[in-house]
Protein backbone atom coordinates (compact mmCIF):
# COMPACT_ATOMS: atom_id res chain seq x y z
CA UNK A 1 0.00 0.00 0.00
CA UNK A 2 3.01 2.99 0.35
CA UNK A 3 3.98 2.63 -2.75
CA UNK A 4 0.75 3.58 -4.78
CA UNK A 5 0.44 6.37 -1.75
CA UNK A 6 3.82 7.42 -2.31
CA UNK A 7 3.42 7.99 -5.94
CA UNK A 8 0.15 10.06 -5.49
CA UNK A 9 1.66 12.07 -2.73
CA UNK A 10 5.29 12.96 -5.12
CA UNK A 11 3.01 13.73 -8.39
CA UNK A 12 0.29 15.93 -6.00
CA UNK A 13 3.40 17.62 -4.12
CA UNK A 14 5.57 18.22 -7.09
CA UNK A 15 2.63 19.79 -9.47
CA UNK A 16 1.61 21.94 -6.42
CA UNK A 17 5.38 22.74 -6.31
CA UNK A 18 5.45 23.54 -10.28
CA UNK A 19 2.08 25.62 -10.40
CA UNK A 20 3.09 27.89 -7.18
CA UNK A 21 4.96 30.41 -9.78
CA UNK A 22 1.94 30.84 -11.49
CA UNK A 23 -0.65 33.24 -9.41
CA UNK A 24 -3.11 36.27 -10.68
CA UNK A 25 -5.05 38.98 -8.71
CA UNK A 26 -9.00 38.57 -8.28
CA UNK A 27 -10.51 42.00 -7.93
CA UNK A 28 -13.23 42.58 -5.04
CA UNK A 29 -14.97 45.26 -3.45
CA UNK A 30 -12.63 44.90 -0.24
CA UNK A 31 -9.95 44.53 -2.64
CA UNK A 32 -7.24 41.93 -4.72
CA UNK A 33 -6.72 38.69 -3.65
CA UNK A 34 -4.25 36.68 -4.71
CA UNK A 35 -5.56 33.30 -6.66
CA UNK A 36 -3.02 30.75 -7.41
CA UNK A 37 -2.62 27.99 -10.15
CA UNK A 38 -2.05 25.93 -7.57
CA UNK A 39 -4.47 26.44 -5.11
CA UNK A 40 -6.68 23.57 -6.77
CA UNK A 41 -3.81 20.74 -5.79
CA UNK A 42 -2.97 21.81 -2.15
CA UNK A 43 -6.85 21.67 -1.54
CA UNK A 44 -6.42 18.43 -2.53
CA UNK A 45 -3.86 17.88 -0.78
CA UNK A 46 -5.34 18.96 2.64
CA UNK A 47 -8.46 16.70 1.29
CA UNK A 48 -5.95 13.65 1.16
CA UNK A 49 -4.38 14.44 4.57
CA UNK A 50 -7.44 15.18 6.62
CA UNK A 51 -8.82 11.62 5.12
CA UNK A 52 -6.25 9.48 5.84
CA UNK A 53 -6.16 11.60 9.46
CA UNK A 54 -9.55 10.11 9.75
CA UNK A 55 -9.18 6.47 8.59
CA UNK A 56 -5.86 6.51 10.83
CA UNK A 57 -7.22 8.56 13.51
CA UNK A 58 -3.73 10.04 14.03
CA UNK A 59 -2.62 13.38 13.84
CA UNK A 60 0.32 14.16 10.94
CA UNK A 61 3.89 13.79 11.96
CA UNK A 62 5.81 16.05 12.29
CA UNK A 63 9.62 16.51 12.68
CA UNK A 64 9.30 19.24 15.98
CA UNK A 65 6.19 17.75 18.15
CA UNK A 66 5.03 20.69 19.18
CA UNK A 67 4.18 21.77 15.45
CA UNK A 68 0.37 20.52 15.69
CA UNK A 69 -0.39 22.64 18.67
CA UNK A 70 1.33 25.65 16.46
CA UNK A 71 -1.48 25.15 13.59
CA UNK A 72 -4.25 24.58 16.22
CA UNK A 73 -3.38 28.00 18.05
CA UNK A 74 -2.90 29.88 14.76
CA UNK A 75 -6.32 28.95 13.67
CA UNK A 76 -7.94 30.12 17.17
CA UNK A 77 -6.24 33.04 17.07
CA UNK A 78 -7.26 34.14 13.41
CA UNK A 79 -11.08 32.87 14.62
CA UNK A 80 -10.66 35.10 17.38
CA UNK A 81 -8.89 38.26 15.49
CA UNK A 82 -11.81 37.53 13.15
CA UNK A 83 -14.73 37.50 15.95
CA UNK A 84 -13.47 40.36 17.50
CA UNK A 85 -13.56 42.42 14.17
CA UNK A 86 -17.09 41.67 13.33
CA UNK A 87 -17.71 42.60 16.67
CA UNK A 88 -16.27 46.41 15.65
CA UNK A 89 -16.87 46.93 11.96
CA UNK A 90 -18.95 44.09 11.03
CA UNK A 91 -18.15 41.50 8.28
CA UNK A 92 -15.33 42.13 5.66
CA UNK A 93 -14.79 40.27 2.82
CA UNK A 94 -11.27 40.49 3.13
CA UNK A 95 -11.19 39.29 6.69
CA UNK A 96 -13.01 36.19 5.58
CA UNK A 97 -11.72 35.11 1.82
CA UNK A 98 -7.91 36.33 2.04
CA UNK A 99 -7.52 35.02 5.84
CA UNK A 100 -9.89 32.79 6.71
CA UNK A 101 -10.55 31.08 3.52
CA UNK A 102 -6.86 31.69 3.45
CA UNK A 103 -5.45 29.56 5.87
CA UNK A 104 -7.42 26.96 4.57
CA UNK A 105 -5.73 27.51 1.33
CA UNK A 106 -2.07 27.57 3.28
CA UNK A 107 -3.23 24.35 5.16
CA UNK A 108 -3.07 22.73 1.75
CA UNK A 109 0.44 23.94 0.47
CA UNK A 110 1.88 23.02 3.96
CA UNK A 111 0.13 19.26 3.60
CA UNK A 112 1.20 19.31 -0.17
CA UNK A 113 4.74 19.50 1.62
CA UNK A 114 4.16 17.14 3.99
CA UNK A 115 2.69 14.11 1.93
CA UNK A 116 5.80 14.41 -0.15
CA UNK A 117 8.24 13.55 2.78
CA UNK A 118 5.49 11.77 4.69
CA UNK A 119 5.65 8.74 1.76
CA UNK A 120 8.72 9.32 0.25
CA UNK A 121 11.09 10.22 3.14
CA UNK A 122 13.81 12.58 3.07
CA UNK A 123 14.35 12.02 -0.62
CA UNK A 124 11.00 13.84 -0.69
CA UNK A 125 12.61 17.51 0.14
CA UNK A 126 15.07 16.85 -2.54
CA UNK A 127 12.05 16.10 -5.28
CA UNK A 128 10.23 19.23 -3.68
CA UNK A 129 13.96 21.20 -4.55
CA UNK A 130 14.65 20.41 -8.02
CA UNK A 131 10.78 21.12 -9.17
CA UNK A 132 10.72 24.37 -7.27
CA UNK A 133 14.03 24.78 -8.17
CA UNK A 134 13.45 24.64 -12.37
CA UNK A 135 10.09 26.17 -11.75
CA UNK A 136 11.94 29.44 -10.77
CA UNK A 137 14.76 29.10 -13.66
CA UNK A 138 12.13 28.75 -16.19
CA UNK A 139 9.62 31.30 -14.99
CA UNK A 140 12.74 33.81 -14.84
CA UNK A 141 14.18 32.34 -18.59
CA UNK A 142 11.00 33.17 -19.67
CA UNK A 143 10.33 36.29 -18.04
CA UNK A 144 13.69 37.05 -20.32
CA UNK A 145 12.75 35.73 -23.57
CA UNK A 146 9.26 37.49 -23.35
CA UNK A 147 10.77 41.19 -22.86
CA UNK A 148 12.80 40.93 -25.53
CA UNK A 149 10.61 39.10 -28.05
CA UNK A 150 8.76 42.72 -27.00
CA UNK A 151 11.29 45.19 -26.99
CA UNK A 152 12.05 43.70 -30.25
CA UNK A 153 8.31 44.12 -31.68
CA UNK A 154 6.70 40.24 -31.39
CA UNK A 155 3.61 40.03 -31.08
CA UNK A 156 3.66 39.19 -27.32
CA UNK A 157 1.87 40.39 -24.50
CA UNK A 158 3.14 43.48 -23.14
CA UNK A 159 5.68 43.15 -19.92
CA UNK A 160 4.77 44.14 -16.73
CA UNK A 161 6.55 47.24 -15.43
CA UNK A 162 8.23 45.51 -12.65
CA UNK A 163 10.25 42.23 -13.14
CA UNK A 164 7.69 39.84 -11.27
CA UNK A 165 7.54 36.25 -13.29
CA UNK A 166 4.25 35.51 -13.17
CA UNK A 167 3.54 36.71 -9.60
CA UNK A 168 1.82 40.01 -10.06
CA UNK A 169 3.99 41.35 -7.24
CA UNK A 170 8.13 41.74 -7.71
CA UNK A 171 8.21 41.48 -3.62
CA UNK A 172 5.90 37.96 -4.01
CA UNK A 173 8.28 36.85 -6.76
CA UNK A 174 11.56 37.85 -4.73
CA UNK A 175 10.37 36.18 -1.69
CA UNK A 176 9.31 32.96 -3.80
CA UNK A 177 12.98 33.20 -5.34
CA UNK A 178 14.05 33.53 -1.41
CA UNK A 179 12.34 30.57 -0.47
CA UNK A 180 14.23 28.04 -3.21
CA UNK A 181 17.36 29.59 -2.45
CA UNK A 182 16.80 29.29 1.28
CA UNK A 183 16.10 25.72 0.32
CA UNK A 184 18.51 25.06 -2.50
CA UNK A 185 22.06 25.95 -0.59
CA UNK A 186 22.38 23.41 2.10
CA UNK A 187 21.55 21.22 -0.79
CA UNK A 188 24.47 22.61 -2.51
CA UNK A 189 27.10 20.64 -1.08
CA UNK A 190 25.68 17.27 -2.55
CA UNK A 191 25.29 18.51 -5.99
CA UNK A 192 28.71 19.96 -5.63
CA UNK A 193 30.59 16.64 -5.46
CA UNK A 194 32.04 16.15 -9.25
CA UNK A 195 30.69 11.94 -9.01
CA UNK A 196 28.07 10.87 -7.11
CA UNK A 197 27.10 7.73 -8.67
CA UNK A 198 23.83 5.90 -7.28
CA UNK A 199 23.16 2.97 -9.68
CA UNK A 200 24.25 4.67 -13.06
CA UNK A 201 23.34 8.37 -12.71
CA UNK A 202 26.08 10.99 -12.16
CA UNK A 203 25.65 14.18 -10.43
CA UNK A 204 27.38 17.09 -12.48
CA UNK A 205 28.53 20.26 -9.99
CA UNK A 206 26.57 22.45 -12.36
CA UNK A 207 23.46 21.76 -10.62
CA UNK A 208 25.20 22.94 -7.37
CA UNK A 209 25.62 26.48 -8.90
CA UNK A 210 23.08 27.37 -11.57
CA UNK A 211 19.71 27.22 -10.08
CA UNK A 212 21.95 29.62 -7.48
CA UNK A 213 22.93 32.03 -10.08
CA UNK A 214 19.41 32.16 -11.62
CA UNK A 215 17.52 33.08 -8.16
CA UNK A 216 19.96 35.80 -7.34
CA UNK A 217 19.74 37.68 -10.57
CA UNK A 218 16.03 37.10 -10.49
CA UNK A 219 15.99 38.82 -7.00
CA UNK A 220 18.13 42.04 -7.82
CA UNK A 221 15.87 42.12 -11.46
CA UNK A 222 12.69 42.54 -9.42
CA UNK A 223 14.20 45.30 -8.09
CA UNK A 224 12.76 44.29 -4.29
CA UNK A 225 14.87 46.13 -1.64
CA UNK A 226 13.60 43.78 0.91
CA UNK A 227 14.28 40.99 -1.38
CA UNK A 228 18.08 41.97 -1.73
CA UNK A 229 18.47 42.94 1.50
CA UNK A 230 17.24 39.17 2.49
CA UNK A 231 18.97 37.11 0.13
CA UNK A 232 22.40 39.54 1.49
CA UNK A 233 21.79 38.24 4.96
CA UNK A 234 21.07 35.32 3.75
CA UNK A 235 23.96 34.07 1.78
CA UNK A 236 25.69 36.33 4.78
CA UNK A 237 25.10 33.54 7.16
CA UNK A 238 24.94 30.56 5.12
CA UNK A 239 28.27 31.63 4.21
CA UNK A 240 29.85 32.25 7.68
CA UNK A 241 28.47 29.26 9.24
CA UNK A 242 29.26 26.64 6.33
CA UNK A 243 25.59 25.69 5.49
CA UNK A 244 26.75 25.39 1.59
CA UNK A 245 29.32 24.87 -0.59
CA UNK A 246 31.21 27.73 -1.15
CA UNK A 247 32.48 27.27 -4.57
CA UNK A 248 29.30 26.52 -5.66
CA UNK A 249 28.20 30.24 -4.40
CA UNK A 250 30.99 32.34 -5.67
CA UNK A 251 30.20 30.16 -8.80
CA UNK A 252 26.58 31.47 -8.92
CA UNK A 253 27.32 35.06 -8.15
CA UNK A 254 29.47 34.96 -10.91
CA UNK A 255 26.84 33.73 -13.21
CA UNK A 256 24.58 35.96 -11.94
CA UNK A 257 26.64 38.90 -12.60
CA UNK A 258 27.08 37.97 -16.05
CA UNK A 259 23.39 37.22 -16.39
CA UNK A 260 22.73 40.65 -15.10
CA UNK A 261 25.17 42.65 -17.57
CA UNK A 262 24.24 40.74 -20.66
CA UNK A 263 20.20 40.92 -19.85
CA UNK A 264 19.63 44.50 -18.91
CA UNK A 265 16.23 43.74 -16.90
CA UNK A 266 16.41 46.23 -13.95
CA UNK A 267 13.18 46.62 -12.28
CA UNK A 268 13.25 50.44 -11.07
CA UNK A 269 13.27 50.97 -7.30
CA UNK A 270 9.90 52.37 -5.70
CA UNK A 271 9.20 55.53 -5.74
CA UNK A 272 9.30 57.81 -3.05
CA UNK A 273 5.48 58.05 -3.07
CA UNK A 274 5.21 54.91 -2.70
CA UNK A 275 8.05 54.95 0.15
CA UNK A 276 6.05 57.40 1.77
CA UNK A 277 2.83 55.26 1.75
CA UNK A 278 4.74 51.97 3.11
CA UNK A 279 5.99 53.97 6.13
CA UNK A 280 2.46 55.51 6.51
CA UNK A 281 0.62 52.01 6.71
CA UNK A 282 2.91 51.01 9.61
CA UNK A 283 2.23 54.25 11.54
CA UNK A 284 -1.36 53.80 10.74
CA UNK A 285 -1.18 50.05 12.20
CA UNK A 286 1.09 51.52 15.34
CA UNK A 287 -1.79 53.80 15.97
CA UNK A 288 -4.36 50.99 15.78
CA UNK A 289 -2.58 48.90 18.22
CA UNK A 290 -1.92 51.47 20.98
CA UNK A 291 -5.60 51.93 20.97
CA UNK A 292 -6.03 48.61 21.71
CA UNK A 293 -3.07 47.10 22.57
CA UNK A 294 -4.05 43.50 24.25
CA UNK A 295 -6.81 42.13 22.10
CA UNK A 296 -6.52 44.32 18.89
CA UNK A 297 -8.98 45.90 16.67
CA UNK A 298 -9.71 42.80 14.62
CA UNK A 299 -8.89 40.87 11.84
CA UNK A 300 -9.55 43.08 8.36
CA UNK A 301 -10.38 46.57 10.19
CA UNK A 302 -7.57 48.23 8.81
CA UNK A 303 -8.21 47.58 5.13
CA UNK A 304 -12.00 48.75 6.19
CA UNK A 305 -10.54 51.85 7.14
CA UNK A 306 -7.26 52.42 4.65
CA UNK A 307 -9.54 53.47 1.52
CA UNK A 308 -10.57 56.73 3.82
CA UNK A 309 -7.22 57.24 5.03
CA UNK A 310 -4.90 56.06 1.79
CA UNK A 311 -8.01 56.59 -0.68
CA UNK A 312 -7.58 52.49 -1.92
CA UNK A 313 -7.47 49.20 0.04
CA UNK A 314 -4.39 48.72 1.19
CA UNK A 315 -2.89 46.60 4.21
CA UNK A 316 -0.23 47.02 6.61
CA UNK A 317 3.32 46.62 5.38
CA UNK A 318 4.80 44.89 7.84
CA UNK A 319 3.94 41.51 9.22
CA UNK A 320 5.12 41.96 13.10
CA UNK A 321 2.76 45.63 12.87
CA UNK A 322 -0.20 43.81 11.52
CA UNK A 323 -0.36 41.26 14.29
CA UNK A 324 0.16 43.51 17.22
CA UNK A 325 -2.82 45.92 15.10
CA UNK A 326 -5.21 43.19 14.41
CA UNK A 327 -4.32 40.48 17.04
CA UNK A 328 -2.86 42.79 19.75
CA UNK A 329 -0.34 41.66 22.31
CA UNK A 330 -2.38 38.11 23.01
CA UNK A 331 -1.63 37.56 18.81
CA UNK A 332 1.79 38.70 19.05
CA UNK A 333 2.80 36.34 22.22
CA UNK A 334 1.07 33.44 20.67
CA UNK A 335 2.98 33.52 17.34
CA UNK A 336 6.09 34.70 19.22
CA UNK A 337 5.96 31.24 21.18
CA UNK A 338 5.24 29.31 17.96
CA UNK A 339 8.58 31.65 15.78
CA UNK A 340 10.48 30.73 19.55
CA UNK A 341 9.77 27.45 18.98
CA UNK A 342 10.73 26.78 15.15
CA UNK A 343 13.45 28.68 15.74
CA UNK A 344 14.80 26.62 18.44
CA UNK A 345 14.10 23.35 16.58
CA UNK A 346 16.12 24.75 13.56
CA UNK A 347 18.90 26.16 15.54
CA UNK A 348 19.49 22.54 17.43
CA UNK A 349 21.54 19.52 16.34
CA UNK A 350 19.62 16.82 15.89
CA UNK A 351 20.27 13.36 13.84
CA UNK A 352 22.42 13.38 10.69
CA UNK A 353 19.25 12.57 8.38
CA UNK A 354 17.77 15.93 9.51
CA UNK A 355 20.84 18.33 9.06
CA UNK A 356 19.68 19.80 5.84
CA UNK A 357 16.09 19.81 6.48
CA UNK A 358 16.99 21.67 9.74
CA UNK A 359 19.36 24.15 8.18
CA UNK A 360 17.16 24.88 5.36
CA UNK A 361 14.17 26.01 7.85
CA UNK A 362 16.73 28.12 9.44
CA UNK A 363 18.03 30.07 6.38
CA UNK A 364 13.82 30.39 5.38
CA UNK A 365 13.06 31.63 9.12
CA UNK A 366 15.57 34.13 8.43
CA UNK A 367 14.64 35.36 5.35
CA UNK A 368 11.11 35.52 6.13
CA UNK A 369 12.40 37.66 9.68
CA UNK A 370 14.43 39.82 7.51
CA UNK A 371 11.09 40.17 4.72
CA UNK A 372 8.14 40.72 6.82
CA UNK A 373 9.73 43.52 8.45
CA UNK A 374 8.70 45.53 5.43
CA UNK A 375 5.80 43.72 3.76
CA UNK A 376 3.14 40.83 5.01
CA UNK A 377 4.62 37.44 4.35
CA UNK A 378 3.19 35.55 6.49
CA UNK A 379 0.22 33.91 4.18
CA UNK A 380 3.14 33.54 1.57
CA UNK A 381 2.07 30.26 -0.16
CA UNK A 382 5.55 28.87 -0.66
CA UNK A 383 6.59 29.65 2.71
CA UNK A 384 4.23 26.97 3.69
CA UNK A 385 4.95 24.87 1.23
CA UNK A 386 8.73 24.62 1.96
CA UNK A 387 7.66 24.75 5.55
CA UNK A 388 6.00 21.77 4.85
CA UNK A 389 8.51 19.90 3.34
CA UNK A 390 11.23 20.44 5.45
CA UNK A 391 8.98 19.86 9.01
CA UNK A 392 6.98 16.76 7.75
CA UNK A 393 8.59 13.50 8.87
CA UNK A 394 8.95 10.51 7.22
CA UNK A 395 6.31 7.76 8.46
CA UNK A 396 8.45 4.40 7.36
CA UNK A 397 11.57 5.00 10.01
CA UNK A 398 13.57 2.45 8.24
CA UNK A 399 13.14 4.47 4.97
CA UNK A 400 14.35 7.82 6.67
CA UNK A 401 17.33 5.90 8.25
CA UNK A 402 18.41 4.74 4.52
CA UNK A 403 18.34 7.86 2.70
CA UNK A 404 19.74 10.30 4.60
CA UNK A 405 23.00 10.28 2.55
CA UNK A 406 20.86 11.22 -0.32
CA UNK A 407 19.07 14.26 1.18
Amino acid sequence: MIKPKKKYAGLLGRITAFTIFFQFHLALPAGLINVNLADPFALLALMTLGIIWLLSRKMPRWRMPEFNWILTLFGALLLYAYMIGWTKIGHTQWALSARLVGWVVLLGYLSAGYLLVAYAGNNGVRWLLEVLAAAAVLVIVLTVVTRFLYRYGFDVPEPTPNFEGFSGNRNAFAFQLLAVLALSLPYSKIYARQLVVQGKGVYKAWRSWVPIGFLIVGIVWSGSRAGMLAAFILLLAAYYRDFLDRRSLLLGIVFASLLWVVAPMQSAISSEASNQERWATMRYGIEMWLHSPLIGEGLGVFIANSTERFGHPTVIHSTPIWILAEFGLIGAAVLGWSFLKLWRYSTRSGSPHDDRPRIALLLLLIAFVVFSQFHEMLFQRIFWLVGGGLLGAPLDSQHQKQNWRQS
